[in-house]
């Protein structure tokens, strides 16, 4: 039987649970589950979907996710992935997959089922056996409806630091107060589950696409339905598209060859106004003038940068240094000396022209991490070096171009 498309639902969650490839370890350390959370926050601010709840755990993570009209939630969670994946890739020496190709994704009604589902995967590494107590769950969520006990610390505040969940947890303690008016805190709240309700809740998780009452699955079947008649419509469609692709390709080659013919007599000649002397009315002249054009992303670039912390740092740094991109990799000489290898990095086109890199370096010997993001526009490079080492707070640098090399 062929798999339900991923539909999007409106005022509904989505329970998201991910697997590394063969249930291997996706996080390995505590760099690792900030570098995800990170990413998680980018992506958060890019699509604009509510963060309600979430659970790092070794190999796998749950998320519940409202989505933005207009998103969709393969796309969030392949662009979230599959940059980690790069970052993991990248800070292992590995290739290939890291999670499973199909993400685990149930739609489920928000009114009857968020507190419950909040819960539930706070607790998730518990009953996995991944936790002994709720103090050792650090990279959950729980530590930001329970902010006011003993999970509150460092920890704490440097998840805090790396995503941001206030409007959530706003809206949650509205919905407490009124649901629950006798409640005063979201504590106040778990101490009255049952484990029996979230046990029942794990079991129609396990088994169930679509979760909630009557009315609402009833809408998710038809917006199902809509959908397969949508795709069913466009497979017979395209089924009359061969023979029309046929003639158009005649049609397109012969016009194709016209236009070069054109284009090579008209090649860098551009038509502009030259007035002509003694007062007589200006006529277009032919003129050749230089087309220019912008290079094609940024391979084979080099940058002369001037680097500046953020603030005080007994990291040394040089004043000038070079950033090259050469083959899809990025090499920086200040990286380089302090014993990071070059990376590849991923390289974003903005409607205006705006070239946006990110990439992330490894130092084998040390085990630290440098995080580079930059932004190209009008011929300057401007950005940010984070250095993060076990132990230390990061390390943050700017940059900005003063030539281009």
């Amino acid at each position: 039987m062929p798999r339900l498309p991923r539909i999007q639902v409106t005022n509904c969650l989505y329970y998201i649970r991910s697997f590394g490839n063969l249930n291997q370890n996706i996080f390995m350390d505590k760099m690792d589950y900030k570098a995800y959370l990170e990413l998680l926050g980018k992506y958060k601010q890019k699509y604009g979907f509510k963060l309600f709840s979430f659970a790092l755990m070794p190999n796998q993570l749950d998320l519940l996710l409202e989505l933005k009209e207009g998103s969709n939630i393969s796309i969030v969670m392949h662009d979230l992935n599959s940059s980690y994946t790069k970052y993991f890739n990248s800070a292992y020496q590995r290739k290939g997959h890291l999670f499973r190709e199909r993400f685990k994704s149930v739609v489920v009604e928000k009114e009857h089922y968020l507190l419950n589902l909040i819960e539930y995967i706070h607790v998730r590494p518990l009953a996995l056996g991944m936790a002994r107590g709720q103090s050792e769950c650090i990279f959950t969520s729980s530590i930001f409806y329970l902010s006011e006990n003993a999970a509150k610390g460092e920890a704490d505040e440097g998840i805090r630091k790396i995503i941001n969940m206030d409007n959530e947890i706003a809206e949650v303690q509205d919905l407490l107060k009124r649901k629950f008016p006798q409640k005063n805190t979201y504590a106040d709240f778990i101490a009255g589950i049952i484990k029996e309700e979230l046990k029942e809740l794990s079991k129609t998780i396990e088994h169930s696409k679509v979760i909630g009452s009557e009315r609402f699955i009833e809408s998710v079947q038809r917006q199902i339905g809509e959908r397969q008649s949508q795709i069913e419509s466009r497979e017979r469609k395209s089924a009359l598209r061969p023979r029309f692709i046929f003639y158009l390709t005649i049609v397109l080659a012969s016009s194709a060859a016209f236009a070069l013919v054109f284009t090579k007599k008209a090649a860098q000649t551009v038509i502009v106004p030259q007035e002509k002397t003694g007062g007589e009315t200006p006529v277009k002249t032919a003129k050749e003038v230089p087309v220019l054009t912008p290079p094609a992303g940024l391979d084979k670039t080099a940058w002369a940068v001037a680097i500046k912390p953020k603030a005080e740092t007994e990291i040394p740094y040089p004043r000038l240094a070079k950033i090259v991109f050469n083959d899809g990799r990025v090499y920086s000489d200040y990286l380089l000396a302090r014993g990071y290898a070059a990376s590849n990095y991923s390289l974003t086109i903005q409607d205006d022209g705006t070239l946006l890199w990110e990439t992330m370096q490894f130092n084998q010997k040390t085990q630290d991490r440098a995080f580079l993001r930059g932004e190209v526009s009008s011929q300057a490079m401007r950005g940010t070096i984070i250095l993060r080492s076990k132990g230390r707070e990061d390390a943050t640098f700017y940059f900005n171009t003063f030539s281009l090399g």
